[in-house]
């Protein structure tokens, strides 16, 4: 089983190239577990990866090509057709003007912040900013990944096995090389956190253009709501976890009852989410008013409140598509959104981590559910959290790099592990989560989790 628990993400400045797209995760079942002895209950992990910048699979995509071939084909021609219209665009010297004219604008607009928060001059700005257009550009003239990674066959041009996220991962390493011969090395960081806030800031800079021209928000102020947005988003999400599907997935149930599941299931997550968004928004706007005007707290509260409406619209069509009224209880879920109880043993983590090819692998005891550290392959830190949702264990998996003052996380998700008694078979196998996380530079992750009670 395989989810995402956080979804806050960096976004890349709104460069094409580096736009995230559909990844497949190849989760492969491994063989039986060994019957555990008789003094242990054994626990199975099959962990999730959260892609941040994803890097597609070529099984994925030549399995979709097998299925799909009509549409497959269709797909690549119209790719073709963008990219040779585009192609004809750059010939010609005036079109090319005007085109690379109205990218650079576009960077500049999402990026209204750069040169204040970077401390740039503008010489410097100017070049950063012309840097991204250029890769918008190329990211356009690029094959699709449907296209670009379905002919990939099992070894990569350097003799290396083939590792699509791997090679992504070198990709971002040097554009953040280059990145750095403009900005300087001693700004990287700088950038890195700046990147890292840009969906956050996108969410200031709409607040802003609601707010009438003597009340506009500062530098300071949009700094002080980035952060606010930032946490309320992960604030959020911590309240579903314990929330899963997997009783949608019990295999003696008809396809019939693993829908029904599945539909409930998602009913109680999206209700979920209203009740921590509200909560989240509460805690937001008392933190606001101390850096805001009263105006600029009025239509940050009004704006807020329709976001939230919008939410809990949507978890209200679902319930009316499935044919129950807004009191109506969800049958089979009553149990799985209760708070998830403490880890009352200790429990052996044994973690495998492979960072850009290099593997550690460490056996580690969690406290009574206390998180567990080690240090990682590339001098990543990696924390693990082991929680208890009914009779199954979510470990959350967080990943740091050391920053110039603190640790920065740079990447987080959750793998759910059904817990064996003794003599029994998993229905769930032994399995592999990949991601490939962004920072001072790429990191391409595979990660597998097991674990006994002590």
């Amino acid at each position: 089983m395989i989810r995402p628990l956080h979804l806050a993400r960096p976004v890349l400045l709104g460069c094409a190239l580096w736009s995230s797209v559909a990844v497949s995760q190849d989760t492969e079942s491994a063989k039986e577990a060994e019957a555990p002895s008789s003094t242990v209950r054994t626990i199975v992990m099959s962990p999730a990866g959260v892609t941040v910048s994803p890097a597609p699979s070529a099984r994925f995509f030549n399995s979709f090509e097998a299925r799909n071939p009509a549409a497959a084909e269709q797909r690549r021609q119209q790719g073709e057709e963008r990219r040779a219209k585009l192609r004809a665009q750059l010939a010609d010297p005036k079109q090319r003007t005007q085109l690379v004219a109205e990218i650079t604008q576009q960077q500049r607009s999402a990026n209204p912040d750069l040169g204040a928060v970077l401390r740039l001059d503008r010489v410097s700005e100017d070049k950063l900013i012309a840097f991204f257009a250029d890769e918008q550009l190329a990211g356009q003239l690029r094959d699709s990944p449907f296209t670009a990674f379905s002919a990939v066959g099992e070894t990569s041009q350097d003799g290396r096995p083939y590792n699509p996220m791997r090679d992504e991962a070198d990709r971002y390493t040097q554009r953040m090389r280059e990145i750095a011969k403009i900005i300087g090395t001693a700004r990287l960081d700088d950038f890195v956190d700046y990147q890292q806030s840009m969906g956050y800031r996108a969410q200031v800079t709409a607040l802003d253009a609601q707010l009438p021209a003597e009340q506009k928000l500062t530098l300071a102020q949009r700094n002080q709501l980035t952060e606010l947005f930032y946490d309320q988003s992960r604030r959020s999400h911590v309240d579903l976890i314990g929330l899963r599907h997997a009783d949608a997935f019990v295999l003696t149930s008809s396809a019939e009852e693993r829908e029904r599941r599945l539909h409930l299931s998602g009913i109680a997550f999206n209700e979920r989410l209203v009740a921590a968004q509200a909560a989240a928004d509460r805690e937001l706007l008392e933190r606001a008013t101390s850096f805001l005007t009263p105006e600029q707290t009025d239509v940050l509260s009004a704006w807020k409140r329709q976001q939230l409406d919008q939410t809990r619209e949507w978890a209200r069509t679902r319930r009316r598509e499935a044919g129950l009224g807004l009191d109506d209880k969800l049958d089979l879920l009553s149990d799985e959104v209760a708070p998830s109880p403490p880890i009352s043993k200790n429990l052996s983590l044994a973690i495998s981590l492979t960072v850009n090819d290099t593997q550690v692998v460490k056996q580690l005891t969690s406290v009574r559910g206390g998180s567990v550290s080690f240090e990682g392959p590339e001098g990543l830190i990696v924390e693990v959290r082991p929680y208890l949702d009914q009779d199954y264990l979510i470990a959350e998996l967080k990943l740091f790099e050391k920053g110039r003052s603190a640790r920065r996380t740079i990447g987080q998700m959750s793998g759910t592990a059904q817990l064996i008694d003794n003599g029994k078979a998993s229905t769930y196998g032994a399995g592999s989560g990949s991601m490939m996380v962004q920072g001072r530079k790429g990191y391409a992750i595979t990660w597998s989790v097991s674990g006994t009670y002590l």
